[in-house]
């Protein structure tokens, strides 16, 4: 059985603190810093090496796990992705063809989803990470890892996507607006920056990603202080410019989905809208075990 992973060898993902891994389930204790770009080539080699001799890498456990239930993993949804992109024969091993940036987290907006972020504000001690990205060494990182067989870019920000933070990216690959996937996904807490919404049309091959976990009362809770009406004032805008199905709804699954999810179903059902249902990255407190019993009989029947 091959164990080849399209992500393992040609992905990147750059995580909220700026750290590098293959793709956005991979687990380790390990980090390597963006800026150590020659450091995470020689920690991947270690991904290879088992999985060229048939040894099921550790930090990909979550893709294993999915497999042995028969469920798709992220591991065979990209490599039948990115099959149709390249001969594996041909392609040096530093070309990266998915970029995957996730922004740091900003403040209040990501509390629900992001577990260090929910410990930190429940405990007092959590601190904004470094605005990475408005590094000069950032600049230099993208321009070394971007290529021209580069094909899919995903912008991931909890907070509304801001014009310094993907102006850098745009710029890089302005010359490929017709031949480059984009997928961003982000808040609208506020209104996206126009001048983001103009740059993104640009490009033929564009997904926008709106983060929602309630509808009405149910954002303003788990999202406050944001406000439901602004928020959908705000996806209706946003629809007027880079209409649906470019645009969808992305809900991070979590313990309070059990509460949320039916009513996001109705309302995208009204906008025609897809919705896009992930796993979120929760800590205990924040996963199904959380929910009364009688709560998830009620959903379930």
């Amino acid at each position: 059985m091959s164990l080849y992973c399209s992500l393992a060898y040609h992905g990147i993902h750059i995580k909220t603190d700026g750290s590098l891994a293959p793709c956005s389930v991979y687990q380790s204790e390990k980090v390597i810093d963006f800026r150590q770009l020659n450091d995470y080539f020689d920690f991947r080699k270690s991904i290879h090496n088992d999985l060229e001799q048939g040894v099921k890498h550790k930090g990909c456990a979550i893709c294993w796990a999915k497999e042995n239930h028969n469920t798709e993993s992220l591991r065979k949804s990209s490599n039948n992705t990115f099959e149709k992109y390249y001969d594996k024969t041909s392609i040096h091993p530093d070309d990266f063809f998915a970029v995957h940036i996730v922004y740091g987290n900003q403040g209040e907006l990501s509390y629900i989803t992001d577990s260090k972020v929910y410990l930190g504000l429940l405990t007092g001690s959590y601190i904004p990470v470094e605005e990475w990205w408005n590094t000069k060494e950032f600049i230099n990182f993208i321009n070394e890892i971007f290529s021209d067989k580069t094909v899919l870019v995903n912008i991931f920000d909890w907070d509304p996507i801001s014009n310094n933070k993907i102006e850098p990216i745009l710029d890089l690959i302005e010359h490929r607006r017709d031949s480059i996937e984009i997928e961003v996904t982000t808040s609208v807490a506020r209104m996206i920056d126009s001048a983001v919404v103009h740059r993104l049309k640009e490009f033929s091959n564009i997904g926008f990603n709106v983060i929602v976990n309630g509808i009405g009362t149910k954002n303003d809770y788990l999202q406050y202080p944001t406000n439901w009406s602004t928020v959908e004032a705000n996806i209706d805008t946003l629809l007027a410019s880079i209409p649906n199905p470019k645009t969808k709804l992305y809900h991070p699954l979590c313990h309070a989905s059990v509460y949320t999810l039916p009513d996001i179903v109705e309302w995208c059902k009204e906008k025609k809208l897809f919705v896009n249902v992930e796993l979120a990255n929760n800590i205990d407190c924040l996963d199904f075990n959380s929910v009364p019993e009688d709560d998830l009989k009620d959903r379930k029947s």
